[in-house]
């Protein structure tokens, strides 16, 4: 889950531990951390980068409303359902996106991916399509729009 809502004041954490790869780059790019380090090169992904499945926070809301809806409706009871975007995105092209809507470039330190991190993953969605009518709406583009309004870049 990546994403902010600027319409109710909730931001990427931008410091300590629990600090988000969004939080990392938005301090990369307001020079707050000299480079963004990026965890693999070489992986067998797309771009060599690590692949996620990034999803928006408002998109969560929504499911979580919906599943709400539903066990209220009597529809599910109890189930395990993947919320995600179902997309996988590389590192790079996430810091791509990032980078043109800064219009700056992001400096990267590459470093080996650590030993607990697998190269690629995402969710499959079809369980929340079908049981709770839902399909995330925002993509990308659209969580780094909204984390950048947490910056002096906008």
């Amino acid at each position: 889950m990546l994403g902010s809502n600027p319409e109710i004041d909730i931001y990427e954490d931008r410091q300590g531990d629990s600090m988000s790869i969004v939080g990392h780059i938005l301090n990369t790019v307001e020079g707050l951390q000299k480079e963004f380090l990026v965890n693999g090169s070489a992986l067998d992904t797309y771009d060599g980068t690590p692949e996620r499945d990034y999803v928006h926070l408002k998109d969560i809301t929504d499911a979580n409303i919906k599943a709400m809806q539903a066990i209220l409706e009597n529809k599910i009871s109890f189930d395990l359902i993947n919320i995600g975007s179902g997309i996988k995105t590389s590192v790079l092209r996430l810091i791509s996106e990032f980078e043109k809507n800064a219009q700056k470039k992001i400096s990267l330190k590459y470093v080996s991916l650590p030993s607990n991190e697998i190269p690629t993953s995402s969710a499959n969605i079809q369980k929340a399509t079908e049981l709770l009518d839902w399909s995330p709406k925002r993509d990308i583009k659209n969580i780094v729009e909204d984390c950048m309004k947490d910056t002096k870049y906008i």
